[in-house]
């Protein structure tokens, strides 16, 4: 839509052009006029305009029923044209909780969102192409052509030109993490702590991409590697999987995290509300269905085989940042008797992977025996919070020390009893 006026956008509206009222909808909302704003979504949505129907279907994505609510909102909103609301789709298709699990259907609506030009869909293909080759030729195209529009895309270039990834340029790499760096992308100084002063010898990636050899290739879901689980300690039962994610996987996690990072908060046991938590001083991202992209849902997954849960027990995955300074107090993961472990039931496992490894400090310690772990980025630990008999294991009391340089980052899961209920 060209540039116009609020009042000249208001009467474009008023004449019934759904694109203008959801336009003004969004300009509304930023204003703080939030009655007027929804009115005008409303209308749209009324119109079946695409984005406002994936605006109105993701306002309700609060618990199962609600999102089972809003499905058919949501997959008329990608049946009309939004790009958004396919790429959602897909990953609610891919992770099968809430509708049908349906792998072909969900990559044929990321295809068509990437071909109709949507980047965050083009570095959605791209990183599922690499799950099966780190140097696939048209996963490097797309993920080139998103880098210019979309941070997690830039930021996962600039990881892959530092592992010397083939298909990669220096210049573009270098151009990539300038914007991430007047963007403030919060990992933006670690990546020019590492990055390559020459260029390498990487080969650029082709020019275009050939969509048949790649929906070909994405015929059936890509199978990653799983790393062995080695036993890192006996009592409490901790286990480590080394190298169980690429580093663009967990650049991707950080960069997934990024917009929604606050400080962390705990569920009161005896009030069920929210509040700060005292022993954790760092920044969390809680990743729920609103966020959803088919690689965090694919990532997700592995997190539960890594786990042998499954999937539908796991809550919501989170990603943490330390500064220096910050820490997490000695605690337990499992809960209290009261409503939260009535919901769900016990949380029987924990299951962290370290994103970074550029910091000092940030050791996770298990107090008894008196065992700290420094695992590299990439690596996975998983860790029992009940005994054999399912009562709480109070050996399992376990702190993240403060940091004391740099930044660390941290993805964490936990597994229920039953399902998750939310």
């Amino acid at each position: 839509m060209a540039k116009v006026t609020l009042e000249e956008l208001r009467d474009i509206a008023a004449a019934g052009d759904a694109r203008a009222q959801y336009a003004l909808a969004g300009l509304l909302s930023m204003r703080g006029e939030a009655a007027e704003a929804n009115k005008w979504l409303e209308a749209a949505a009324a119109q079946e305009e695409p984005d406002a129907l994936y605006t109105m279907a993701t306002r309700t994505f609060f618990t199962r029923e609600t999102i089972a609510e809003a499905l058919p909102q949501l997959e008329k909103s990608a049946a009309n044209g939004s790009t958004a609301g396919a790429r959602l789709m897909a990953a609610l298709k891919v992770e099968g909780a809430h509708t049908s699990a349906d792998w072909k259907g969900a990559i044929d609506l990321v295809i068509g969102a990437a071909k109709a030009g949507d980047a965050a869909a083009k570095r959605e293909i791209a990183m599922t192409l690499f799950a099966s080759d780190p140097g696939d030729k048209d996963g490097a195209v797309l993920l080139h052509e998103a880098a210019k529009a979309d941070a997690a895309a830039a930021a996962i270039t600039v990881c892959r030109l530092i592992e010397g990834r083939a298909y990669t340029n220096h210049g573009e790499a270098d151009a990539a993490l300038q914007r991430l760096e007047a963007a403030r992308y919060p990992n933006a100084a670690a990546l020019r702590a590492a990055f390559p002063d020459a260029p390498s010898s990487a080969d650029d990636a082709p020019a275009a991409v050939d969509w048949v050899a790649v929906k070909a290739r994405l015929a059936e879901p890509p199978q990653s590697g799983i790393a062995p689980l080695e036993q890192a300690l006996q009592t409490p039962d901790v286990r480590q999987a080394r190298g169980a994610f690429t580093r663009e996987e967990c650049e991707y996690l950080i960069a997934a995290s990024v917009r929604l990072l606050a400080p962390s908060m705990i569920v009161d046991p005896a009030t069920g509300q929210s509040r700060a938590d005292p022993h954790r001083t760092s920044l969390t991202a809680i990743l729920g269905p609103v966020d959803y992209e088919l690689t965090l849902v694919r990532l997700s997954q592995r997190i539960a085989q890594y786990a042998d849960q499954s999937e539908e027990t796991g809550e919501f995955l989170s990603v943490l940042r330390y500064a220096s300074g910050q820490e997490y107090r000695p605690h337990f993961d499992w809960l209290p008797e009261g409503s939260e472990h009535a919901r769900s039931g016990q949380r029987v496992a924990t299951a962290l992977v370290y994103l970074n490894d550029d910091y000092e400090g940030g050791e996770t310690h298990f107090l008894t025996p008196d065992t700290k772990l420094r695992p590299a980025a990439g690596d996975l630990i998983l860790f029992r919070n009940v005994d054999e008999t399912g009562a709480p294991d109070q050996t399992s009391r376990h702190a993240g020390l403060p940091v004391t340089a740099g930044a660390k980052w941290l993805a964490s899961k936990w597994f229920r009893e039953r399902m998750y209920e939310f």
